[in-house]
């Protein structure tokens, strides 16, 4: 899925407005990336979730699941939702056409390639992140609980490559080996991942809806395999 010198795409948190993931997708493209990796919430509230289903697994397009695609196709069975996210998760389940369903239902929920890896926040198979086990011997728990989880295993495990985190969140990443140092770059700046690093997006904004930022960040495989990204 990835190559030395690769120019690649990190996107997350289109919820449903394929007008401005259509507008992203163009404007990174045009920007050098020949490949693209949606890192979850390709729906949503917004009116249009065939379209940024159908952009999300394209050519040379690769999607994973975020907790609402899992709620739209009704696997959720984690996190509790108030009645609203409820409602719009249930029309978007009656707007999927047959090939939208059978893209989300095959989704995986994390991709890996040599270089680095993505996931949503809150999934992985089967859908939620196994807590570490010091948080699982004080809490309880085998399976993850909060929106957070995936970055909590993350960091709390040894990791040989850079993970790509979906979220609603502004852009940051963590180091999380050898200390969880968080940086905060800023718009325009590039920096080259630690091996154990995780990197939350979006970052370039791209949404027509306040409540969101759908964005991306822009990739590079380096030569000898290090990856650096622009924000």
């Amino acid at each position: 899925l990835a190559a030395e010198g690769d120019r690649f795409a990190v996107v997350a948190s289109t919820p449903g407005d394929s007008a401005a993931f259509r507008e992203m997708l163009g404007v990174l493209e045009g920007r050098g990336a020949t490949a693209g990796f949606h890192v979850g919430d390709i729906t949503r509230e917004a009116s249009d979730p065939n379209g940024c289903i159908k952009l999300a697994f394209g050519p040379n397009r690769h999607g994973i699941l975020g907790n609402h695609d899992i709620l739209a196709v009704g696997h959720e069975r984690v996190h509790e939702y108030s009645d609203p996210v409820l409602m719009h998760a249930e029309r978007t389940r009656a707007s999927l056409d047959e090939n939208s369903k059978v893209l989300l239902a095959n989704a995986p929920a994390k991709i890996e390639t040599n270089y680095f890896a993505l996931v949503h926040e809150s999934v992985a198979p089967p859908y939620y992140a196994k807590r570490s086990k010091r948080r699982r011997r004080s809490h309880g728990w085998d399976v993850g609980s909060s929106s957070d989880e995936n970055t909590t295993a993350v960091c709390y495990s040894r990791i040989d490559r850079p993970h790509f985190i979906g979220s609603d969140h502004a852009a940051f990443v963590i180091v999380a080996q050898p200390s969880l140092k968080v940086l905060r770059p800023a718009p325009g700046e590039f920096l080259t991942l630690p091996r154990s690093s995780v990197v939350s997006v979006p970052s370039i904004a791209y949404s027509r809806d306040e409540r969101y930022d759908c964005g991306a960040v822009l990739g590079e495989v380096l030569p000898g395999g290090g990856v650096k990204i622009e924000f």
